[in-house]
């Protein structure tokens, strides 16, 4: 993988926007724990997995290449819980 993970494995974090792409949803003000991240190389994604805490869903996060680096945008988007 090309970009470095912003992520914590095994840590909360709290949803502050709602996200949705394709089949993938995060509802804000939910608790997610981060799971792992992967690329694919086909497609020019890098995905951040996340479980939730209030069900027993895994969502994904979705950054294309030419999105705006997960390292500075992904705390507009989660929190890190304490």
């Amino acid at each position: 993988m090309w970009r470095k993970c912003p992520f914590e494995v095994g840590k909360k974090y709290h949803v502050l926007k709602d996200i949705s792409f394709l089949n993938h949803h995060f509802k804000k003000g939910t608790t997610v724990v981060f799971e792992t991240c992967s690329y694919d190389f086909h497609r020019g994604v890098t995905m951040f997995s996340f479980s939730s805490i209030e069900c027993s869903e895994s969502n994904i996060w979705h950054v294309f290449d030419n999105a705006p680096d997960p390292a500075e945008s992904w705390k507009e988007l989660f929190k890190l819980e304490s």
